[in-house]
């Protein structure tokens, strides 16, 4: 057999053989049990979804520092993912528009909205809740059905919620939950 057929049958037999692994490659990747990394977060992108908490407003219902406005920032936990907000500084009143999002499963996720006002010596949290003595916001969110529950009400995603606490050093907060169904 001449070299030239020799390696023309064995550059089609490699192209051959590349195609058949690369075409497996593609067939694994798209199995909807392969996991991704991206942006530090695991998800599978035909069942995963995003769910984001948006707080838009702030404002002290009280003096919470003696001497000075307060130093608002906020500390959001969801589905276990905590996040957590840049204070701003020496105002009573903020619309912050802070956004948290975490990748997670479908179906219902804990959530949990903190705010604190930032000091020196220690950070006192903001009471933004009806229920005393407890001073932070825990909800579940259903991404099957896009609902918000856990409170005296239920709600739809993309509805503005206003809460405002009882306690001293409370603060009336308004906040929203969407899903990305995408991310």
């Amino acid at each position: 057999m001449p070299v030239g057929k020799f390696l023309a049958r064995g550059f089609t037999a490699f192209v051959l053989a590349l195609a058949g692994l690369m075409t497996f490659t593609a067939l694994a990747d798209a199995h909807p049990h392969k996991r991704y990394r991206r942006s530090h977060q695991y998800y599978n992108s035909s069942r995963d979804v995003e769910v984001q908490v948006t707080i838009h407003r702030l404002v002290a219902l009280d003096k919470g520092d003696a001497f000075s406005s307060e130093d608002f920032y906020a500390r959001v936990t969801i589905d276990g993912q905590v996040f957590k907000s840049q204070p701003i500084r020496q105002t009573d009143g903020v619309i912050p528009n802070w956004r948290f999002a975490a990748i997670v499963p479908p179906g219902r996720a804990d959530v949990k909205i903190e705010v604190f006002d930032k000091d020196i010596a220690e950070d006192d949290q903001i009471d933004i809740n009806r229920i005393d003595p407890k001073r932070d916001l825990d909800f579940v969110v259903n991404s099957r059905t896009c609902r918000i529950e856990g409170m005296a009400s239920t709600y739809r995603c993309r509805v503005d919620v206003t809460r405002a606490g009882g306690e001293r050093k409370r603060a009336e907060m308004t906040f929203s939950v969407d899903v990305n169904y995408n991310p």
